[in-house]
This record gives C-alpha cells, structure tokens and sequence, in this order.
C-alpha cells in the first residue's frame, strides 16, 4: 500500500476544508436571512436568501423561504398600499407618501409604488397649473417608462392646454 505523502495529505485537507465551506455556506445564508427576518428586515432577508439558493440551487427548502418571504413582502405592500388610498381619499398627500415609501420598501422594483409615492408627495405641496406642470415633467425624465407619471402628465398638459 502506498503511502500519503505530507503534501497530498495537505491538499486532501484543503479541499475537504474548501468543499464544507461550499456545502455549508447556503445554511449560512438561510441563518443569516431567517435573523434578518426575525428583525423586520425583508429586503435584506431576501438578498440572504438569494445567496443561499445561488450557493445551491437544488435546494427546494431555500426557494421555499424566499417564495414565503416574497409573498409576506406582497402583502406588506398591499396592506400599505391599501392605507395610502385612505389617506389620498382623505386629501391626506403627504400621509399616503409616507405609505407609497413603505409599499416601495416591500417592492423596490416596481416603480408604480415610487410613482405614486412621488406624485402624492407632489400633491401635498398645493402647486398651481404650471408648477404641477412643471413637477410632472421632472418626475417624467426620473420615470420615463412608467405609465402612471405619463398618464399624470398627460393630464396636466390636456388641462394646461384648454384654459
């Protein structure tokens, strides 16, 4: 039988060490991302939870986690969205910003939720015609693509064109 040598003990050693690092890293992730949970922190729970299932994919419980968190996320967002079309209802502009902020913060990447944050922060500062005119511009070369600041916009230049 032949023996090991010093260096191929080392190297088998290494890549033992290397390889339960790999495997334990997702564990890691999901650790760190159900803490961050624990504490209200979603977003940040979800990228944890994004880097477990990239460290291994195959792991139906880590997409299970963040399919669950996606859906609280959801409803987190409904809920403020919900409470902001009170306030606006109300006239209460910049309570409902503050609403649209919280719905964002659940869905950082729906712009809907900036668009209506801005445009009902905008509507809390009682401009006239041309500065709302005005406003909307600037909030359109921010959102471009979205179609509730278009639509807000075209508005705003259908009026300012009949008076």
């Amino acid at each position: 039988m032949k023996r090991i040598s010093g260096k191929q003990h080392f190297c088998f050693f290494l890549a033992l060490v290397v390889l339960t690092a790999c495997l334990g890293s997702g564990a890691a992730h999901i650790r760190q991302g159900d803490r961050l949970r624990s504490k209200g922190e979603l977003v940040k729970a979800r990228v944890e939870y994004r880097q477990a299932v990239k460290a291994d994919p195959q792991n139906a419980d880590y997409k299970k986690r963040i399919d669950a968190l996606d859906s609280e996320m959801d409803e987190r967002a409904a809920d403020a969205v919900a409470d902001a079309k009170a306030l606006q209802r109300k006239g209460q502009w910049l309570a409902a910003a503050e609403k649209y902020e919280i719905a964002a913060k659940y869905k950082p990447y729906d712009s809907d939720m900036k668009a209506h944050r801005a445009l009902s922060e905008l509507k809390s500062k009682g401009l006239d015609q041309q500065a709302w005119y005005d406003a909307l511009q600037t909030l359109h070369r921010n959102l471009s693509d979205n179609k509730i600041v278009k639509g807000a916009l075209a508005k705003a230049r259908k009026k300012a064109y009949q008076e």
